[in-house]
Order: C-alpha cells, then structure tokens, then sequence
C-alpha cells in the first residue's frame, strides 16, 4: 500500500480523532484504524497560570497600599509629635517673656500690676485652651492680640509709638491659634530698649479672597542687635510650623537702617493640617 503524510497546520486546542483505513490492490478498504490524540495548551495558557498572574497582581497591589498606609501613618504620627513638640516649646517661651513684663511692673510698683496680671490671664487661657485646636478664627487671633498690646502698652506707656492697622473681608476665616501673635511679641522683646529710648512697631494685616498678608515693622533696640541671619528660637519655631501646616505661604525678614521688617504671607486655603488631625474647627 502507499504511504500518506498527514500534516496538520496549527490544530486548535482540543482532541483529535483520526480515522485510517488502508485499500487493497483490489480495490477495497480495510475497516477503519481510528487514532486519537490531543494538542494540549501550553502551561502559560491554562486557566490555574491566569489564576496564579491574578493572585500574584493582587498580593503584590495590595503588599504596596499595606507599606505605604503604613508608612504615611508612621509619617503622620512624627510630624504630629513634632508639631505637639514645637507648640510646647512657644508656649512657654511666649508665657516667659510675658511673665518678664509683670516682672518689671511690680519693681516699680505700678499701680497698674493688676491690670497686667488681668490681662495675662486672658492670654494664658487662649495659650491654655485655644492654642490647642487646629484651628481658631481671625477675629479670636487679632482679639487676643490686642489684649497682648495693651498688655505692653501699660509696661512700656509713653515710650513706644505703636499702629496697627487690619482691613479684612474675612474675619471668620481661620489661621493655626499662636501663629501670628509670636511674632508680635518678637517685635516687642527686640524692638523696645530698656534705655528709654522712643521705639515704634508697626502692624499691618490684610486679609482678602483667603490671602493674608501680615507685615511688622519695628525698630532695633541698641541691646538687641543681633548677627546677620541670627533667628530666635519663637522666628525659627514658627518657620518650622509653617512648613508643616501650609502648602503656600511665604516668611521673610530683613534689616535696614537698624530697622526690623518681617512679612508673612499665607494662603489659608492651603492649609495642610487636617491629615494631622482630626480636630479642625
């Protein structure tokens, strides 16, 4: 009998019967030689290898958002400890060179120590509870900080010119408590001598379409002058807090003509606080 060749051209996936059958040379055919065989996937096109590309996706997928929750919680938990650090260091720095103009007060025996001491207790009391939110109002801040210059204003009467001026559109916006009142009291520990010499301070606040624009102006007491690029521990804390409460702001200080000038400029709008805490007003 003749030999045949059978070539099969890419067969699909699946079984195969073949069936033969072999002619005589007279002519006639044999009974049927069936043959069965079959073309199997490939190891990498079975449904257990998706299976197995899908689970290690997965794992993998969710292996990454496991680290990075947690590690955004592990950074999350250091800045709060830095920015519960860095409030309990102003606290009492601000508290020290308040209780220091009390000092001075009661060893000239002012009659007006108990309107001081009325007044620290104001300020104590926003230090103690308001500074402890997130977040206290425009109007609270500039409110407690006249308090802090009347405070000043019967320590140092008749020997400091100072202005204040605020135009705002949006008192109840908010501000991080204690974030421009340090600055404040930079102005007054450096720019009022204890020689009796006339010093000024001038304070400028415009607030609108949440920008804030915070400008202090002071001169230099003759004791207080210090290096070029020298900051203080409430300039640089408050610099610190800053870069951690708001994603656009801007802090800037410089001296002319022994002249003091500080600006501050926020957008309260990018406050970053909130993935802090919890605790926003």
């Amino acid at each position: 009998m003749d030999n045949y060749e059978i070539n099969l051209f890419e067969p699909g996936y699946g079984v195969y019967i073949l069936k033969v059958k072999a002619r005589t040379l007279s002519g006639e055919f044999s009974a049927p030689y069936v043959l069965i065989f079959t073309v199997s996937k490939p190891w990498w096109a079975t449904w257990w290898f998706y299976l197995m590309c899908i689970l290690f996706i997965v794992g993998t997928v969710a292996l990454v958002i496991n680290r990075y929750q947690k590690n955004a919680a592990r950074e999350k938990s250091y800045l709060q400890k830095e920015l519960s650090a860095l409030r309990l260091q102003m606290n009492p720095h601000f508290l020290f060179n308040t209780l220091n103009s009390i000092y001075s007060l009661s060893k000239m025996s002012s009659p007006r120590t108990p309107d001081v001491v009325h007044k620290l207790s104001e300020l104590l009391r926003y230090v103690t509870y308001e500074s402890a939110q997130m977040l206290t109002t425009i109007e609270e801040e500039l409110g407690i900080i006249d308090s802090y210059i009347e405070l000043q204003l019967i320590r140092f009467e008749g020997r400091l010119d100072i202005c204040k001026d605020v135009i705002t559109d949006e008192p109840q916006n908010t501000i991080v408590p204690l974030l421009l009142l340090p600055l404040i009291e930079n102005a007054f520990k450096h720019g009022v001598g204890a020689r009796g010499d006339q010093s000024f301070i001038h304070i400028n606040l415009l607030l609108s379409k949440h920008i804030l624009i915070f400008d202090v102006k002071n001169s230099i007491a003759t004791e207080s002058v210090r290096p070029e690029g020298y900051e203080g521990v409430g300039l640089s804390n408050i610099k610190r807090q800053l870069s951690l409460l708001y994603k656009k702001y801007s802090l800037t200080t410089s001296t002319k003509d022994n002249i003091f000038l500080m600006n501050l400029t926020i957008d309260l709008n990018s406050y970053a606080g909130d993935k802090l805490s919890d605790n926003r007003r």
